[in-house]
């Protein structure tokens, strides 16, 4: 048995799952996701449609989700 083939077969990832292979992966995914799901809303509520929270003005609600929400996540 050719040893040289079982250690380079034990050493590849699945691939069924490579967004998976590397760690930082999902979270790029993740962040795209965030993205895409953010954007809309946050147009939303500068175009007035959406009601924003009174907890935070809308400026500062962004810049928190672009420094710890979005950000943190790349």
């Amino acid at each position: 048995m050719n040893c040289s083939l079982l250690l380079h077969g034990a050493t590849q990832t699945p691939a069924s799952l490579p967004v998976l292979a590397k760690g930082f992966r999902p979270f790029f995914l993740l962040a795209a996701l965030y993205a895409t799901l953010m954007v809309p809303l946050w147009l939303a509520v500068v175009n007035g449609r959406v009601a924003p929270s009174p907890y935070l003005q809308p400026s500062l609600w962004h810049a928190h989700e672009m420094t710890w929400g979005f950000v943190s996540a790349v």
